[in-house]
């Protein structure tokens, strides 16, 4: 076992926190229920804190540590070739497990990047497109059915997390296939609803977890695979049945007619 300690290592002075401990934070989803909590946990503890040890590799990660209010020359970046020995170290043990959001987390995350949570519920319809990998291969007869069902088509890849927060804030009714994205339901009322696009080879429990703990309807639809070599398993495009998703959409409209008419 003393073979894997590394030959050198950086000496860090007074008390550090790890915030990142693998590669996994480079994804949007584990940043926002994972790392973030984290720090609300630092904070809970009221230990005071020298420097921070997260991943500063891309904007969604810089945005985050403004939100925090956590200055530049306290962020250590983390790099997998690179060991560090703390004179104190302060971590912590996760708060979500696989999306399940504790609401003292989903309050923390909404204070970070929502200025103002509305209470009313927006009658926006969104179908948030992908723009690289597992995108709708009949994307023009999809996009066409979107437009009839007054649903609007939005692209999210330029958008800050404030800006993500507050279209999803405003939005009662979200169609998206499966992607890290879906992670802004943290920012959406409860009794919205949610429709997951998948195709087999991406099929996940964390955005049914998720929905559940945060009161959204949550419905997952699963569509055929276009084959592409080229790419993993994970990244196929699919094809999307309008007809049948059209029906889906009638029946959810008035499954909220219902509800609202009896409320």
């Amino acid at each position: 076992a003393y073979k894997l300690f590394p030959n050198k290592t950086t000496f860090l002075w007074w008390t550090t926190a790890i915030v990142t401990g693998n590669d996994t934070d480079k994804n949007y989803h584990h940043r926002l229920t994972v790392s973030l909590p984290k720090f609300y946990l630092f904070q809970q503890s009221w230990v005071s804190i020298d420097q921070y040890i997260v991943d500063t590799n891309y904007a969604f990660h810089q945005e985050s540590l403004d939100a925090l209010w956590i200055k530049t020359d306290t962020i250590v970046s983390s790099h997998k070739d690179t060991y560090y020995q703390c004179e104190k170290l302060l971590a912590t043990n996760s708060t979500t497990i696989y999306g399940l959001i504790q609401p003292r987390v989903k309050e923390f995350v909404q204070q970070l990047f929502l200025s103002k949570k509305s209470d009313s519920q927006s009658n926006r319809k969104i179908y948030i497109k992908r723009i690289t990998n597992r995108k709708i291969a009949n994307e023009k007869e999809f996009e066409a059915l979107m437009q009839q069902q007054w649903i609007e088509i939005v692209a999210m890849e330029w958008m800050t997390i404030k800006e993500q927060a507050i279209l999803f804030s405003e939005a009662n009714l979200i169609i998206w296939p499966h992607g890290a994205w879906l992670t802004n339901i943290i920012f959406s009322n409860p009794w919205s609803t949610l429709i997951e696009l998948f195709h087999p080879e991406t099929i996940f429990w964390h955005y049914y977890a998720m929905a559940w703990s945060l009161d959204i309807q949550y419905i997952p639809i699963i569509w055929e695979t276009v084959k592409d070599n080229k790419r993993i398993a994970m990244d196929q495009d699919m094809i999307i049945d309008c007809n049948e998703l059209k029906i889906a959409l009638h029946n959810i409209s008035y499954t909220l007619f219902i509800v609202v008419y009896i409320v």
